[in-house]
């Protein structure tokens, strides 16, 4: 809707030094950090942008794009899943990629967001959670929250390498794999290169990590949100 109307993205994006204001969910690191200048639907339409008084209650505890985007990737694949232990050959380009599983037309993951987050360091040993994965980035919030609200997400999969003896991440040195294919070649190198020392890394095995990663944009025409029945009820398919 919005930028198929002709906006341009410093509408919503405002800049400072060449930095964007606000913080996204996984790369608030890269941004400036008060969450008040992330780009907000109520800076233009208002906290009550319906005509209807039930839904616009809604707004207090469900975030716009929740309803206001119920597929992502409508065109265009997306990568849902990268796994960095294997790699395959892009035929006609000569390179190579990690195994990529793609999506289309996703139903996003739904959960309580306040605007802050925890993420995995790569100097502290990883910790998986009860379901098996590590977070790169976990939303922070719950419904007991007051300055949290529900928020749409890709959740994206992965499998990415770590010192066994250390139980700490490697960061994956790309290249080797898209030039050869060599995946432990990615490995060993970004080891060696995050690395003072620059030595290798004693043993190399592999994690599951999760990262929910903030949906804001292919906001459809109001026609094509959300209703009632898609969240409440006993034919709902959305969300707890």
């Amino acid at each position: 809707v919005h930028m198929g109307s002709g906006m341009q993205c410093i509408q919503c994006h405002k800049f400072k030094d060449h930095k964007v204001e606000g913080a996204g969910t996984q790369m608030s690191g890269m941004d400036w950090p008060s969450n008040e200048q992330r780009p907000q639907c109520q800076n233009c339409h208002g906290g009550a942008p319906h005509k209807n008084a039930t839904v616009n209650r809604h707004a207090s505890a469900v975030y716009c794009t929740t309803c206001h985007i119920p597929t992502f990737a409508r065109k265009d694949p997306t990568d849902m899943r990268r796994d960095w232990s294997k790699s395959e050959e892009v035929k006609g380009e000569g390179r190579f990629e990690p195994h990529i599983e793609f999506g289309k037309s996703v139903k996003p993951a739904y959960t309580w967001w306040n605007g802050t987050g925890t993420i995995a360091l790569l100097d502290q040993p990883v910790k998986p959670g009860a379901n098996g994965r590590v977070s790169l980035y976990k939303p922070s919030g719950s419904i007991q929250d007051p300055k949290a609200r529900i928020y749409a997400f890709k959740y994206h999969t992965g499998r990415l390498p770590i010192e066994t003896a250390t139980n700490t991440m490697i960061p994956v040195q790309v290249g080797a794999t898209f030039r050869t294919g060599n995946t432990m070649a990615s490995a060993i190198g970004g080891a060696k290169g995050y690395r003072q020392n620059g030595l290798e890394p004693k043993d190399i095995s592999y994690i599951e990590v999760e990262r929910w990663m903030g949906i804001f944009h292919e906001v459809v025409p109001k026609a094509q949100a959300l209703k009632c029945n898609d969240c409440h009820g006993a034919t709902a398919t959305r969300m707890d």
